[in-house]
């Protein structure tokens, strides 16, 4: 039989470090948890560029510009005047997320529409537009950011 006798206070000390361990752990996990937002930029913007080399959508030479396709994928899929509507509000949302260099704004307008939550109803029709035409809506996104850094760059 082995026993081990542990005085309250070296009992403490050891509870101590264990929850302070834990604590910080825990915090370098969140941390590494909040850091692969990169990660899944990075797999989105390759997948959109995979996409399209065969839709043709958009031009990926400097600057990134949409081809006569990627204009009727705008039209057809209702983004156009969904971003002609909520103008005023996307550009304000662009400009404040970037100062104002053409390279900043782009990325800036890539990232808002990553991430941005559409209005249910057209994200649904978007949704059944990107199935019919066989188009993901990260490469509609990508359309739609394209035409409204567009739009925040034009001189007024």
């Amino acid at each position: 039989m082995l026993t081990i006798n542990i005085t309250w206070e070296y009992f403490l000390g050891i509870f101590g470090t264990l929850i302070a361990l834990a604590y910080y752990a825990n915090g370098r996990l969140t941390r590494i948890e909040t850091n692969f937002d990169w990660l899944a930029d990075t797999v989105r913007d390759l997948s959109v560029r995979v996409e399209n080399i065969s839709a043709k959508a958009f031009d990926i030479n400097s600057p990134i510009s949409l081809t006569s396709t990627g204009e009727q994928l705008l039209r057809d899929s209702g983004l156009k005047s969904y971003i002609d509507r909520h103008k005023d509000d996307l550009t304000a949302q662009l400009r404040a997320r970037a100062p104002f260099d053409l390279y900043t704004v782009q990325e800036s307008a890539f990232r808002l529409f990553d991430r941005m939550a559409l209005d249910k109803a057209f994200a649904r029709n978007l949704n059944k537009f990107a199935y019919r035409n066989g188009a993901s809506t990260d490469l509609l996104r990508r359309v739609g950011a394209i035409y409204l850094r567009d739009i925040a760059v034009a001189p007024n």
